[in-house]
């Protein structure tokens, strides 16, 4: 697990990316296509490991009953303890999982291609990340809008966004995570992919 200096240094970095400005000229225009033949096959991968299929999986079944009440307190708790810095039980609980230990070792391991990576349950609840992630609670955001309930196979592509921290261009690609016997859709793996390593 990194140090809490790291890991706020992360936080840092993902809350420093912002909205790309449109008329930037330097922004860079991969194409779909691009994105998934070099991205999108080892996000694949990864929401093929048994780790990340079983983190899922047990998420799901401990948010079983949760009313939206008890989803948006948690989702409050996740953001004071973002920005209190000293003390975080929610966030640990998340960057703790061996989940999140395969992530942090995928994004290590893909030579700058990942900036971020992490994963959602079938709610919106985030379930592992690689690191500190700015919200709990996705289902509003179109990463999980047009993933999840669309069902399996389906894919999201954000729009290109400037990361200052990282002085790079990146992009969201998000896709469904099917269980691998039912087909059934459990949650969502998502990545930052950063556009220069492409």
């Amino acid at each position: 697990m990194p140090t809490r200096r790291a890991l706020l240094a992360m936080l840092t970095a993902s809350l420093a990316s912002g909205p790309a400005l449109a008329a930037r000229p330097d922004s860079p225009e991969p194409g779909r296509k691009r994105l998934m033949a070099v991205a999108g096959r080892p996000l694949k991968a990864m929401a093929r490991e048994p780790i990340v299929l079983a983190a899922i999986a047990e998420h799901n079944i401990s948010m079983t009953g949760r009313d939206v009440l008890e989803l948006r307190r948690m989702a409050g708790t996740w953001r004071r303890e973002l920005y209190r810095r000293d003390r975080w039980e929610l966030v640990d609980k998340v960057l703790d999982r061996p989940a999140s230990h395969y992530l942090r070792v995928a994004e290590a391991r893909s030579g700058g291609l990942f900036s971020e990576i992490f994963v959602l349950d079938r709610i919106g609840i985030a379930v592992a990340a690689s690191r500190p992630l700015g919200i709990y609670w996705h289902a509003d955001r179109p990463r999980w809008l047009e993933t999840l309930p669309e069902g399996r196979g389906a894919i999201h592509f954000g729009p290109p966004e400037f990361n200052d921290a990282l002085g790079a261009w990146q992009q969201q690609v998000a896709m469904t995570v099917s269980d691998p016997v039912t087909d059934r859709p459990e949650g969502v793996i998502c990545a930052s992919v950063v556009l220069d390593a492409l």
